[in-house]
């Protein structure tokens, strides 16, 4: 927690959990209206860079010297 102090950082987050349980069908219209949107394109997840295997090493390499900011994907 240190480091979002040092950089000013403001961290915000939802109980997502006890607000499906409580608000059911609040719950389901807003994952009704998210899908719909991901369907229409109008939101979209981060890029995936993927890596076969055997190129599993340059993967990490990537993520470690930070040259690759998508998410990253090794596959078999």
């Amino acid at each position: 927690m240190n480091l979002p102090l040092l950089k000013g950082c403001a961290i915000l987050g939802v109980f997502w959990g006890q607000f499906s349980k409580l608000e059911k069908e609040l719950n389901l219209t807003n994952l009704n209206q998210l899908i719909d949107w991901i369907l229409e394109d109008k939101l979209k997840g981060p890029e995936v860079a993927e890596f076969p295997i055997d190129r599993a090493k340059e993967a990490l390499l990537k993520l470690q010297d930070r040259s690759n900011y998508r998410k990253g994907l090794v596959t078999l």
